[in-house]
């Protein structure tokens, strides 16, 4: 926004209104050189930032997009979480067991997971 006012100063034509003088003339061009100079530096500053905002803003899209895209993966989850709430997940215990090993399989897994871990981890 600054940037566009000092534009617009820079257009006004009141700044260009030249003296008839030519000594009025050459301090009119003199003052206009140390402005150009003042606001040379102004002009470089802002472009810069403005450069830098837009980068900042162009990241906060991303991210505000990831975040989106977040939030609609836990919506669904939650969704899924909810729909399964009240299912059973095991028989009572007086109905027959839906799933079952005999015990001879059961002990020859833990002894083979326990010699695995044995050679494996120290």
């Amino acid at each position: 926004m600054a940037k566009f006012k000092t534009d617009s100063l820079l257009t006004d034509p009141a700044l260009f209104a030249f003296p008839d003088d030519s000594a009025a003339l050459e301090k009119f061009i003199k003052r206009m050189y140390v402005m150009d100079k003042e606001m040379s530096p102004v002009d470089t500053v802002l472009e810069k930032t403005v450069g830098s905002l837009e980068e900042l803003q162009l990241k906060t899209n991303i991210l505000a997009f990831d975040l989106r895209a977040a939030q609609e993966d836990i919506e669904i989850y939650s969704a899924k979480l909810s729909a399964n709430t009240f299912k059973r997940e095991f028989p009572n215990l007086w109905n027959e067991p839906t799933h079952s090993r005999p015990i001879q399989q059961i002990l020859e897994f833990f002894f083979s997971q326990r010699e695995y871990n044995a050679t494996v981890l120290p």
